[in-house]
C-alpha cells in the first residue's frame, strides 16, 4: 500500500471521527441535561423517543437516510457521514442517567433561585461536574466511528473521501493475499501488511482507552451509589 494513500485515508478518518466526537458528545450532553433537568414540556416524550431510537437497528435507516442526504445534495460529501453518525441516542440516554442520579436536584433549584436560566444551569452547574460523563461519551463516540465501515461505504462512493477502514477494505479485496482468483490485481500487499493495517485501526482505540481509563471508570460508576 503506498504510504501517501495510507496517510490520505488516515487524515480523512481523523477529521471525520474528530468532528463526529465533538458534535455527538455536545448534543448528547445537552439532550441528556434537557430531558433530566430543564423545564421544557414533553420531556417524557423525548425520553421515550430516545429509547425507541436506541432499539432501531442502523441498517433499517440506511435507505431513508440515503434518500434524505440525496435530497440535500450531501451524498459523496463527508458531512453526510458526519451528520448521520453524530446521531447519538445512547449518549443522550447515558447523559440523562448521569444528570438524574449524580447531580442533586436541590443544586438546580438553588441555582434557579439565584436567577439562572436553563442555559446557565447547564454551563455553570452541570457541565463543570460532567467530566466523567464527557469522557465516557467521547470514548464511545470514538470507538463507534473510528472503525465504521458501512455508513461511509454507502454515502461516499468517491475514493478521495474514503476513510481508513473503507480504503483498506477495497484495497485488500484486490490483493493476492485476500483474493487470489480472477480479478485480483498485483498490488504488493500480503498477510504481514494486512496485519499491520489492522493495527493502524486498533491501536488508536487502545490508546484512547489507556489515556481515558480512570475517567471512564469514574463515569461508569457515577450514580451507582445514592446516599
Amino acid at each position: 500500500m503506498p504510504s501517501e494513500v495510507s496517510k490520505f485515508m488516515s487524515i480523512n478518518s481523523i477529521w471525520y471521527t474528530a468532528a463526529i466526537v465533538v458534535i455527538a458528545t455536545t448534543t448528547a450532553a445537552l439532550a441528556g441535561f434537557v430531558i433530566s433537568a430543564s423545564n421544557i414540556r414533553f420531556k417524557r416524550t423525548f425520553l421515550i423517543s430516545t429509547l425507541i431510537m436506541m432499539l432501531v437497528p442502523p441498517v433499517a435507516l440506511v435507505i431513508p437516510l440515503f434518500v434524505e442526504m440525496d435530497k440535500v445534495h450531501l451524498v459523496d460529501n463527508p458531512w453526510s457521514v458526519i451528520l448521520i453518525s453524530s446521531l447519538y441516542p445512547f449518549g443522550a440516554f447515558l447523559a440523562y442517567i448521569y444528570y438524574t442520579t449524580s447531580i442533586p436536584a436541590e443544586l438546580y433549584e438553588s441555582a434557579r433561585l439565584d436567577g439562572c436560566n436553563d442555559f446557565k444551569l447547564f454551563t455553570k452547574i452541570a457541565l463543570p461536574l460532567s467530566t466523567p460523563l464527557i469522557s465516557l461519551l467521547a470514548f464511545f463516540a470514538f470507538i463507534g466511528n473510528w472503525a465504521n465501515y458501512f455508513m461511509p461505504y454507502v454515502m461516499l462512493p468517491s475514493s478521495e473521501h474514503y476513510t481508513l477502514p473503507l480504503g483498506l477494505g477495497f484495497l485488500f479485496l484486490s490483493t493476492p493475499a485476500i483474493n487470489p482468483g480472477v480479478g485480483a490485481t498485483s498490488v504488493p500487499i500480503y498477510k504481514p501488511e494486512i496485519a499491520l493495517a489492522g493495527a493502524l485501526i486498533a491501536v488508536p482505540i487502545m490508546i484512547m482507552f489507556l489515556v481515558s481509563q480512570k475517567r471512564l471508570i469514574r463515569g461508569m460508576l457515577a450514580g451507582s451509589i445514592k446516599e
